[in-house]
C-alpha cells in the first residue's frame, strides 16, 4: 500500500512539476509576466480555497479520495493548457484548477499516512513522502528539458502532465478501496468548534513555525535566480544542492532525526538553518561557498518540516489530528503564496543583503517560537512533578 502510495505522490510531483514551464509557455502563446502574475492568482485562490474548505471536506469525503480529486483538478487545469492557444481568462481558470489540486494533494498526502501508522514512525514517513515530494520537482526541469530537445513542445508536455495525473487518480482510487477494505482510516468525529479547540492547544507553536518556514522557504525559491544574478553565480547550483540535500537528507537521516525528543531536535534543526541563512551574506562570488550554503539550508529545513508536521499530529488529540494537518497545509500555502510579496519589495527598496537580513529574522522567528515550546515542555513537566510531590506528600 505504501509503495503505491509512494509512487502516485512521485508521479504526481512530476507532473505538477510542469509548472513550472508556465511563463515559457505563455510567452510562447503571445502572453507576457502580467499574464503570468493573473494565473498565479488563479493558482492561489484555488489552493487557499480549497486548503480552507479543507476541515469540511474531511467530514464527508476520506482522505484518499481527496487526493484523486486534487490529481484530477490539476489534470483538468493541465488539459486547458494543453489545448490553449493563446492566454485568456480561461487561462485563469486553468490557474485555479491547479492550484485546488496541489492544495488538495499536498494537504491529504499526510493525513492518509496518520490513518495507516501509529506515533512513533509518522516522522520517518512524513519525511520519506517529502523526499518523494521535492524529487518529483527535481526531476520535472530536467525531464522537460530532454522531452523539448526531442522535438516535444509545451502543448504535449501539459497534455502528458494531464495523462499522469488521471494515472494518479486511478492509483488513489486503489489506495482509497485498500484502506477502506482493512479499515485502517476509522472516522473519528471532530468536535465542534475543531478551528479553536486546535489554536488554543499545543499545535499551535508547530503551526506557527510551519507559517514562518515556508515564508523563508518560498522566499528564497522565488528570488533565487536573481539573487544569484546580482552575485555573479549561477542559480543552478542553488537548485542542484539544494535539492539534491534535501533528498539525501530525508532518506538517510529521518530515522537518526526521529529518535531524538522532537521539540529539541527542532530547535537544534533550526539553529543549523538560520545558520546557513546567515551565511548567504558572506558567500560573495564564490560558487563553492554557495553551493556549502543551499546544501545546509536544504538539508536542515528538508529534516526540520516533516519533524514539526509530524509534531503537530503527535501532541493533538486524535479527533483533532485531521483538522490539524489541514490547519498546518493552509498556513503554508498562505505563507507560501503571501510572503513573496514582502520579499520582492524588500529587495526593490532596500537590496538583497536586507533581503536576506529579513529572511534570517524570520528564521530566528521560527527558532524563538520553537525555543518557546521547549520550555513550555519543561514547565509542564515541572508542574507534573509538583503534583506528584504534593500527592506523595499528602499519603504519607
Amino acid at each position: 500500500m505504501f509503495a503505491l502510495l509512494y509512487s502516485a505522490a512521485l508521479l504526481a510531483s512530476i507532473a505538477e512539476g510542469f509548472f513550472l514551464l508556465l511563463p515559457l509557455f505563455v510567452k510562447q502563446v503571445g502572453g507576457n509576466e502580467l499574464d503570468v502574475g493573473w494565473i498565479l492568482w488563479g493558482s492561489a485562490a484555488g489552493s487557499l480555497l480549497l486548503v480552507g474548505s479543507m476541515t469540511r471536506l474531511l467530514d464527508v469525503i476520506r482522505p484518499a479520495s481527496i487526493a484523486a480529486l486534487g490529481c484530477a483538478a490539476y489534470a483538468a487545469g493541465a488539459a486547458i493548457f494543453a489545448y490553449s492557444d493563446h492566454v485568456g481568462w480561461y487561462s485563469i481558470v486553468a490557474g485555479f484548477f491547479q492550484g485546488a489540486g496541489v492544495g488538495m494533494c499536498v494537504t491529504s498526502y499526510p493525513i492518509v499516512i496518520t490513518g495507516l501508522i501509529d506515533d512513533a514512525r509518522r516522522s520517518v514517513h512524513f519525511s520519506v513522502l517529502a523526499a518523494f515530494g521535492i524529487a518529483g520537482m527535481g526531476i520535472s526541469p530536467v525531464l522537460a528539458a530532454a522531452l523539448q530537445r526531442a522535438g516535444v513542445g509545451f502543448h504535449q508536455l501539459f497534455l502528458a502532465s494531464a495523462i499522469a495525473c488521471v494515472a494518479c487518480v486511478a492509483m488513489f482510487a486503489v489506495v482509497d478501496r485498500m484502506i477502506h477494505l482493512a479499515a485502517a482510516h476509522a472516522p473519528v468525529e471532530s468536535p465542534r468548534g475543531a478551528l479553536r479547540a486546535v489554536m488554543g492547544s499545543e499545535a499551535i507553536y508547530p503551526l506557527t513555525m510551519v507559517f514562518l518556514g515556508a515564508s523563508m522557504f518560498s522566499s528564497m525559491m522565488t528570488f533565487q535566480t536573481t539573487f544569484a544574478a546580482s552575485r555573479g553565480l549561477d542559480f543552478q547550483v542553488y537548485y542542484a544542492c539544494y535539492i539534491t540535500s534535501t533528498i539525501l537528507a530525508r532518506l538517510t537521516l529521518s530515522h537518526f532525526v526521529n529518535r531524538g525528543e522532537p521539540r529539541a531536535t527542532i530547535v537544534f534543526l533550526l539553529v543549523v538553518m538560520c545558520a546557513s541563512l546567515a551565511s548567504f551574506s558572506f558567500v560573495g562570488g564564490s560558487e563553492l561557498l554557495y553551493g556549502i550554503a543551499s546544501a545546509a539550508l536544504g538539508a536542515s529545513y528538508g529534516l526540520v518540516y516533516p519533524l514539526i508536521q509530524a509534531h503537530a499530529v503527535n501532541i493533538s488529540a486524535p479527533e483533532l489530528r485531521d483538522k490539524v494537518l489541514a490547519y498546518f497545509s493552509f498556513s503554508y500555502f498562505v505563507a507560501v503564496y503571501g510572503f513573496p510579496l514582502l520579499g520582492g519589495w524588500v529587495i526593490v527598496r532596500f537590496g538583497y543583503g536586507a533581503f536576506v537580513f529579513v529572511l534570517l529574522s524570520v528564521g530566528l522567528a521560527e527558532l524563538f517560537v520553537a525555543l518557546a515550546h521547549l520550555r513550555q515542555r519543561g514547565r509542564d513537566r515541572s508542574f507534573a512533578a509538583s503534583l506528584s510531590g504534593a500527592a506523595g506528600r499528602s499519603s504519607a
